[in-house]
């Protein structure tokens, strides 16, 4: 028997493996591991595991933009993160996840369980989910 839409969770769909930036780590290396890894953004973690923002491809934008005088991207990925990111639960629903998706610009969010990171949800994801849910 299928599931219904409705209780349908992040963590059905979340991709488990997470790319994390240290805060310290410099623009180029984290621009680097964002195009090998093929993600528009990632987590920022601070010395002890806890999330305190996230680095995506609009913050490198902005970091190359600023950069664009001195030639060098240079600077640190706590210079450029976006701050004050909220991670979602992963018993979080992909209804409520989908309608804070519609709230936002971000294109994905971390998801936790307690304090520990343990996956991503991305728009694509969430369209992924209701297309099998719904065989639209």
């Amino acid at each position: 028997m299928s599931k219904k839409i409705t209780e349908v969770t992040v963590r059905d769909y979340m991709a488990p493996n997470v790319i994390k930036l240290k805060r310290d780590m410099g623009l180029q290396e984290a621009i680097k591991l964002l195009l090998k890894n093929r993600i528009t953004g990632a987590p920022v973690i601070d010395n002890h595991g806890r999330i305190i923002g996230a680095f995506s491809e609009r913050n490198c934008l902005k970091a190359v933009v600023d950069s664009a005088f001195n030639r060098d991207v240079g600077g640190k990925v706590e210079d450029f993160m976006t701050k004050g990111v909220v991670p979602v639960e992963a018993d979080m629903g992909i209804v409520d996840i989908a309608a804070k998706f519609i709230e936002s610009t971000a294109r994905n969010f971390t998801v936790v369980e307690d304090v520990e990171i343990i996956g991503v949800i991305s728009r694509v994801d969430v369209l992924r989910a209701i297309t099998e849910i719904r065989e639209i």
